[in-house]
């Protein structure tokens, strides 16, 4: 049900409601996961999402950084750094 919920959403573009409901969904699992004492998986679902944030960050950056456009980015090698990381294998 409530992935159906999250479908709807996306479906009418309320990314703002998407962002809340996934951020509700992953702390619902690992509440159920400490209530099973599993406390190491709900170690591995945070550590899933931030390494999935990643890849979507550096695939957004990807996409859409130029240069010429980003001056206030004084990161520039962590930036090169990261696409070259993370870019994926074409084919």
């Amino acid at each position: 049900m409530k992935l159906k919920q999250l479908k709807e959403l996306v479906n009418r573009g309320r990314w703002d409601a998407v962002l809340r409901k996934i951020g509700s969904l992953k702390e619902e699992i690992n509440r159920d996961f400490k209530q099973q004492g599993r406390e190491d998986l709900a170690l591995l679902n945070d550590v899933g999402g931030w390494l999935e944030g990643y890849r979507l960050t550096v695939e957004a950056m990807r996409n859409h950084y130029k240069p010429q456009e980003s001056m206030i980015l004084l990161q520039k090698p962590l930036i090169q750094y990261l696409l070259r990381r993370f870019n994926p294998p074409k084919g």
